[in-house]
């Protein structure tokens, strides 16, 4: 490597500035009681609701700090690193993780992620450049680039549900090789649960890893599941405050026997017409996606299971016993009065069909409860301060070790480029700043500023927030779905919509999709083992 030239000097002292400026921003941002200074003592509040504290040092936001593990003199000359992205909506938390438009009338969120960018190229002497392209194109771009032997692409962010199929999957390269000489995996701001999901079982020398989730995936927070409460309903309906709530849920009795005991009887339907104008309800959701996927993980149900040699087999009979129980508790759950599922089904005439409308109707006090995305938070600033709460969905049941946060897979998965001219060691020094500056930086910006200090109504949810946010969990079909055969939507989403709106209890409706496909998902499973086993690249 040489000394970097002039341009390079000048762009450091550049880079300087801006950090500097930056900080002063903070630092006014801050105010009183929040400086910058280290801690010694950190409070965490755990899966299960409960908080410890242990001596670490803490930055200036609380969080545990890590030495730097990318030496400080790499210098790769300006090479261009091709980063293939989603064409979306600069509001979009699914582009925007990546890179801002400009620094100009930039929000702290904004400035965060851009002084990210400017220092990683900086301190490793790169070029980031970003190509869009509309989710519909982006597995022709790959497949293009492949044919040309890499050229044009290194780093890929994918729709996560499309970006997993062994097709796809073909192009990229196993970030558990040796040449990923800087990617250290074990570090908290690579999500750990998502990778002991998605990495092959075996010895470490033969792991096989083609997918990351880390700390600059802001989209995955933001279509990780919750619940949102209205505090007057809940005392006026279920007869319970606020702070009795969170104690509940805080204490790890928070269940789904408990939400609907507690909605029992507390809906108001108009002419006793269940999708009327006027109805409040107990509980809302959308009829699609929100109202089955995060529930699954909620509940701590694995669709799959690993033997000790890595083989992957649909879930056990115990877990099969479990998925029926849940199924009957949710489908007759939401046949009743007091939940509503909005969205475009057969029944509804009240909403559209977006994933906001349940929000909507929760945002004009209809429900008392509402299950959405966390990234929803955006939709209720209209309403009066301090007139709603965050809860993670219920357990299963009390005694469950731990709450669980389910995750919408329309967030973006991370990938490398497979190339025979790749420089995999620059790249794994690209995407572990990546991660650990956002740790660092943006994720503050996000949990702290924007989530915590704008939008969360009280001190209780800020810590429910956290500990949602230490849950988030994937079963193996949700890390590869369209390679599985749509595991989770065939067996959970569609078998209890089916119920739902049909005939029959949720129990029948899962046995039925069981016995339907189980011979197809495990040869699936059976195939996906095999290419993984097959692909060390």
């Amino acid at each position: 490597m040489q000394t970097k030239n002039g341009k390079m000097v000048l762009l450091r002292v550049f880079c300087l500035l801006c950090a500097l400026t930056m900080a002063a921003r903070l630092l006014t941002a801050c105010g009183k009681g929040k400086g910058n200074e280290k801690k010694t003592t950190e409070e965490r509040t755990e899966a299960n609701g409960t908080t410890g504290t242990e001596a670490v040092e803490t930055d200036e936001w609380g969080q545990k700090t890590y030495d730097d593990v990318v030496p400080k003199d790499l210098d790769y000359e300006g090479t261009t690193v091709n980063i293939l992205m989603r064409q979306l909506d600069a509001s979009d938390p699914r582009r925007y993780e990546w890179f801002v438009d400009s620094i100009e009338s930039a929000d702290d969120l904004s400035e965060a992620i851009w002084f990210r960018n400017q220092e990683i190229e900086e301190e490793l002497g790169v070029r980031l450049k970003f190509t869009q392209k509309p989710d519909s194109e982006i597995n022709t771009a790959i497949s293009t680039a492949a044919l040309g032997g890499g050229d044009g692409v290194d780093l890929i962010s994918h729709y996560h549900y499309y970006a997993t199929s062994t097709e796809t999957m073909n192009y990229y390269k196993n970030v558990m090789h040796p040449d990923f000489t800087y990617l250290h995996l074990s570090n908290p701001y690579w999500n750990q649960n998502f990778i002991r999901y998605a990495t092959t079982q075996g010895t470490e020398a033969n792991d096989r890893l083609f997918v990351l989730q880390g700390d600059m995936n802001l989209s995955t927070f933001m279509t990780t599941f919750c619940m949102y409460f209205q505090k007057d309903l809940l005392q006026n309906r279920c007869n319970m405050s606020d702070s009795e709530l969170y104690k509940l849920t805080l204490d790890g009795k928070w269940t789904i026997d408990k939400l609907i005991s507690l909605v029992r009887d507390t809906a108001t339907l108009q002419d006793g017409t269940k999708d009327a104008e006027g109805n409040i309800y107990g509980f809302t959701s959308h009829y699609q996606v929100h109202a089955y996927d995060g529930f699954l993980a909620a509940f701590d149900i694995d669709l799959t299971q690993v033997s000790d040699k890595g083989k992957h087999t649909l879930l056990n009979s115990t877990a099969q016993r479990k998925l029926q129980q849940a199924a009957d508790k949710l489908v007759t759950f939401y046949r009743s009065n007091d939940a509503y599922l909005v969205g475009n089904n057969p029944n509804d005439v009240t909403y559209g069909g977006s994933y906001t409308t349940p929000v909507a109707a929760f945002r004009q006090s209809r429900s008392v409860f509402c299950v959405a995305g966390m990234g929803d938070y955006k939709h209720l600033s209209e309403m009066p301060q301090d007139s709603w709460g965050l809860l993670p969905l219920p357990k299963y049941e009390e005694s469950q070790t731990a709450y669980y946060a389910g995750v919408q897979d329309s967030h973006n998965t991370v990938a490398v480029m497979y190339g025979s001219n790749k420089n995999y060691e620059m790249l794994s020094a690209v995407l572990e700043l990546f991660a650990s500056k956002s740790y660092a930086t943006v994720r503050p910006q996000l949990f702290n500023r924007v989530i915590k200090g704008q939008k969360l109504q009280d001190a209780q949810s800020s810590r429910v927030f956290d500990l949602i946010m230490n849950s988030t969990r994937w079963d193996f079909s949700d890390i590869y779905p369209t390679a599985v055969k749509d595991v989770r939507n065939t067996l959970w989403r569609d078998a209890l919509r089916g119920a739902v709106y049909g005939s029959g209890d949720g129990a029948a409706a899962v046995i039925s999709a069981l016995s339907k496909n189980k011979d197809t998902m495990n040869d699936a499973l059976e195939t996906l083992d095999g290419w993984l086993y097959s692909h060390y690249n």
